[in-house]
């Protein structure tokens, strides 16, 4: 019964916040996430269903590793030492509106590179991409468009609508500086 009210609780607080509940049991299945199944520090985003994900954690960091459909592959790197993947290229400022104490991103048409930090002791994102062609662009695309805002308060996260890496990458073609 406990966790029957605990589940009602939680469908009533998404539908308040206007975040998507889950689907009802006369909906048809969705093919697409409804919000996000992966949880950083300060971001998260959805992986279809049946999409593979690699997770390790070398040391005070987390790895995320993924194949993109089309070719290429993603990594995910949360915690305080990303790469120096951007020294020596010509990288653009993330244009979302967000607070962040860093958001830029290089793209050099084959490898795409991100840095998101929002300041204080929360880890920073550092994204990559290699392998990036014309077949991938859109998947790429779409997954970065996909990522949320959220914030951590100890145990627990708030994590919102807004996306800040929505048209960081092109399709057409990488962005110059």
């Amino acid at each position: 019964m406990k966790s029957l009210a605990a589940m009602a609780a939680v469908i009533m607080a998404a539908s308040a916040t206007g975040l998507p509940a889950a689907a009802s049991a006369k909906s048809a299945p969705s093919k697409e996430p409804q919000f996000c199944n992966i949880y950083l520090d300060t971001v998260c985003f959805s992986l279809p269903a049946g999409q593979p994900l690699d997770v390790s954690l070398p040391m005070d960091f987390m790895l995320y590793k993924m194949p993109l459909p089309g070719g290429g592959n993603v990594t995910i790197y949360s915690g305080y030492n990303p790469e120096r993947a951007l020294e020596g290229k010509a990288t653009r400022k993330c244009a979302t509106g967000m607070k962040a104490e860093r958001c830029e991103f290089a793209d050099d048409g084959k490898v795409f590179d991100l840095i998101y930090d929002t300041g204080g002791m929360s880890n920073l994102t550092h994204i990559h991409i290699d392998g990036l062609s014309a077949a991938n662009r859109a998947a790429a695309k779409a997954l970065l468009d996909g990522f949320h805002a959220c914030t951590s308060h100890g145990i627990s996260m708030t994590c919102t609508p807004d996306k800040p890496f929505r048209d960081v990458l092109r399709i057409d073609e990488p962005q110059k500086p």
